[in-house]
């Protein structure tokens, strides 16, 4: 009988732990918070400085001013809410956004300009990014 409160208290503690992770769980618009901020660190640091094909570096100081200003939040949040993909598994959650800079910089040539698969996970309300890669 000794076994009895052993496993009714793991059952609690269990449940209790489901609940703390659902509950924890971070929204579609926290992600898409999260994304923006990265989004834009890493466009500024890595995607600005990249040398495209016919125009060489020439649009570096521009899209580094572009991304520095209040246009750039609601087109990046748009394109961030549009190419998202989110998979709730209510104790965590997986994101897989698909970031085409042709969006942003439509003044360039879509074959001209790189496109960036972004996978993150969700839980205990924070992110994560676990994969970043160009396409």
């Amino acid at each position: 009988m000794a076994l009895k409160p052993f496993w009714t208290g793991t059952g609690l503690l269990l449940l209790g732990a489901a609940l703390g992770l659902t509950l924890t769980n971070p929204s579609q618009s926290d992600y898409e918070a999260f994304a923006l901020a990265e989004a834009r660190s890493y466009l500024k640091s890595q995607a600005c400085s990249e040398e495209l094909p016919l125009v060489g570096k020439s649009l570096e100081d521009e899209c580094r001013r572009f991304l520095d200003s209040d246009a750039a939040e609601p087109q990046l949040r748009a394109i961030i809410a549009n190419g998202t993909d989110r998979q709730n598994f209510f104790l965590f959650s997986l994101y897989r956004t698909e970031l085409s800079l042709s969006e942003v910089f439509p003044m360039v040539p879509s074959g001209l300009v790189p496109s960036y698969e972004v996978r993150s996970m969700g839980v205990l309300r924070s992110l994560h990014l676990y994969k970043a890669e160009a396409l």
